[in-house]
């Protein structure tokens, strides 16, 4: 059976996927699970494939996450010459996964080459027999018409705010400045590997301890696709780094599989270092990368003996799925989450990372779950419970102190969070004590101490959303609203799930005075499909009106008075200057935490009003 589709068709007895337009068809080279996710899509062309259903038809029993999909689609779009940002044939239905946005015709082995086929998915045209009536004709030129209107009624607001100044840039690169990206797994289909994945982890963790080093994120790394071309000097410029180190996993002759390693002069292009390594023993293979690394580039070059490492690939590979389950933004995900990091616990026991990230899990959960009936479930002794036993195991480590000192501050212990971060800043933390030690001094309303922290988090992750965000959010509150919305809309471009960048980037618009820029910032928050009809709303009955609208169906469809995110909300009604349901939220949210009430430009016009004040006194200001 051969499917043919738009300018290209895929041969089931050949197995390829050829292009047609042109005078003879030329085939074109995929990996072979990029034409088994194209075969399921145009053998389905009449429905959408949930990812669920491309996952089981493509890769079976195997534990495949999304990434390897996306990554497949992605792989398939430019087989096909189509552009990621704007799909044509591989459509991406938000929520449920992938269509295809064409016809597609099947055709027999050996029919004509002029042969229409049998039509899976026609179009309206084809599919129209003879003439249609005149009335039915006028019918639909009138409902095209209309639609047309509400097009152009319902489309995007262009923002009238002059585009801002850039991020400053971080200070120069030097030799001492290294980013990990992911290694090159030639044994996967899709060049990933949740094995691979892991090594660089710990390999960053590692290096992360020198202070001598200055080491990127795998925030900001791990955007890079290890199986595309490299432009050393492009990425290194990117990331503000002059050493990349970059790995390949090949299985030998005897079947085992090996890993080289580079360090390559980013501006330059010029091999530093490499060296092979066995992966028949992960957890020494990532400290002695560490070390080579840190010998190449002059660094200290003996290991931490109190860092920890991890006992097995399995608990590697659980680590992985549960960060991806946390970043999915989705509550039964989060939950996903923590059944997988007591599944690596289960797989070792003193696995340090994942008592931390057990309770940061825990800790978000208390954060979040302001109105939604925990049960008898303390988040927050749970979240206390895991951290006491990681920095049990692992008194210096980074990541145990910076998540224990956000535990103090959701305690509203100010001065112990902030001895914490200073402890996990002076044992070699990078970017994420440094932006949550920001974080705190504009809790406590002190910008001038959080500017040097937030600096710091962005030199050090300069593709992270956090560290985008916190230097957006100081920024916003210091009034220099062009940088806040130039990294804020960084922050938005890389992370576009994340709701609290998307929130503060609109609050930064409206604060600017670029009214349209906001309600089109703020209208990314709803969902997708909602979106067309905000804008529509918003001309017909005005913005406040759409806005407010928009509050109630949220609240309506949660079953909350203030959303699960009472602090957002509040500042919602603070937008739209309805001052009794924001004290009503903000007095909820201060069960927990107002996080930065106090800088807050929208809480202004309110600060003096005592009922305001008493809040404020409950959160612990």
């Amino acid at each position: 059976m051969i499917y043919r589709f738009d300018a290209f068709e895929l041969d089931e007895g050949r197995y390829e996927l050829r292009r047609i337009d042109g005078v003879e068809p030329s085939v074109i080279e995929v990996q072979p699970k990029v034409i088994e996710v194209l075969f399921q899509l145009v053998r389905n062309a009449e429905r959408t494939l949930t990812k669920d259903e491309l996952l089981e038809s493509v890769w079976g029993d195997l534990a495949i996450t999304e990434a390897s999909l996306t990554r497949c689609v992605s792989l398939a779009r430019r087989a096909l010459g189509e552009h990621e940002g704007e799909p044509r044939i591989i459509k991406t239905v938000r929520g449920r996964g992938y269509a295809l946005g064409v016809a597609v015709h099947r055709l027999r082995s050996g029919e004509p080459e002029g042969a229409s086929g049998e039509a899976v998915a026609s179009e309206e045209a084809a599919s129209t027999p003879g003439r249609r009536p005149r009335r039915l004709a006028f019918g639909l030129l009138g409902a095209t018409a209309l639609l047309l209107v509400c097009a152009w009624l319902a489309r995007p607001f262009e923002p009238g705010l002059v585009t801002p100044p850039a991020p400053p840039l971080p200070e120069g690169p030097s030799a001492a400045s290294v980013a990990v990206l992911p290694f090159h797994d030639l044994r996967s289909p899709d060049g990933r590997s949740l094995e691979a994945d892991g090594l660089v982890y710990a390999v960053i963790e590692q290096l992360a301890r020198r202070p001598e080093l200055r080491v990127t994120s795998p925030s900001s790394s791990f955007r890079f696709d290890p199986t595309a071309p490299l432009d050393p000097s492009r990425v290194g410029d990117e990331l503000g780094v002059g050493t990349l180190v970059l790995g390949t996993v090949r299985p030998d002759a005897t079947g085992e599989s090996r890993l080289l390693v580079e360090a390559v002069e980013a501006s330059s292009g010029f091999q530093r270092w490499a060296a092979r390594f066995p992966l028949s023993d992960t957890t020494k293979t990532d400290g002695a990368i560490a070390s080579r690394v840190a010998e190449a580039l002059g660094a200290e070059a003996d290991l931490d003996p109190l860092r920890p490492g991890v006992a097995s690939v399995e608990a590697f590979e659980l680590l992985i799925r549960g960060q991806q389950a946390v970043l999915a933004a989705d509550r039964e995900r989060v939950f996903e989450a923590i059944g997988i990091y007591e599944r690596a616990l289960e797989a070792d026991p003193d696995n340090v990372r994942a008592y931390v990230a057990l309770g940061e899990v825990y800790l978000l959960l208390w954060l979040r779950d302001t109105e939604l009936g925990a049960g008898d479930l303390d988040w927050r002794a749970a979240s206390e419970a895991s951290l006491l036993e990681a920095l049990e195991r692992a008194p210096r480590d980074p990541d145990a102190l910076s998540a224990f000192g956000q535990l103090e501050v959701a305690r509203r212990n100010w001065d112990a969070a902030e001895a914490y971060f200073e402890r996990a800043l002076e044992s070699g933390g990078g970017a994420r004590p440094s932006s949550r030690m920001a974080g705190l001094q504009m809790m406590r309303g002190r910008l001038d101490r959080a500017r040097p922290h937030a600096a710091r988090a962005l030199r050090l992750d300069p593709l992270g959303n956090q560290s985008l965000r916190m230097a957006g959010r100081l920024h916003l509150y210091a009034g220099e609203l062009d940088l806040a919305v130039a990294h804020l809309r960084r922050a938005v471009e890389l992370e576009p799930r994340t709701p609290y960048s998307t929130r503060l980037l609109a609050n930064a618009y409206y604060l600017s005075g670029d009214m349209d820029a906001g309600r089109e910032t703020y209208y990314r928050i709803v969902p997708g499909w909602a979106r067309p009809l905000a804008r529509l709303s918003d001309r017909v009955i005005g913005s406040e009106a759409t806005v407010r609208g928009l509050l109630e169906a949220d609240i309506a469809w949660t079953g909350h008075r203030c959303r699960r995110d009472a602090h957002g909300t509040a500042l919602a009604w603070a937008l739209l200057q309805d001052g009794e349901r924001m004290l009503e939220c903000l007095d909820l949210a201060a069960e927990h935490h107002l996080f930065y009430a106090r800088l807050e430009p929208l809480l202004d016009p309110y600060r003096d009003d005592e009922r305001f004040q008493a809040i404020m006194r409950k959160a612990g200001f």
